[in-house]
């Protein structure tokens, strides 16, 4: 697959909004199974990163056709 500068960044920012919602949701409490608490403002600003580098790749034709 054959991608821009501009999609590699757009992947790569996606890679890293989803790396740290892992991370953010894994940094509950201790851990702790019976009360999670997550930095919500921290999701969100990994959600929106996700979605708008969903959005750019999805404004690539190429990428449709893989």
């Amino acid at each position: 697959m054959h991608l821009d500068q501009e999609e590699w960044n757009a992947l790569h920012r996606a890679e890293g909004a989803l790396a740290a919602a892992a991370v953010c949701l894994m940094s509950g409490h201790h851990d702790c199974p019976t009360f999670i608490a997550v930095n919500a403002e921290k999701l969100e600003n990994c959600l929106t990163t996700l979605t708008l580098s969903i959005q750019s790749l999805q404004s690539y034709p190429t990428l449709e056709h893989v």
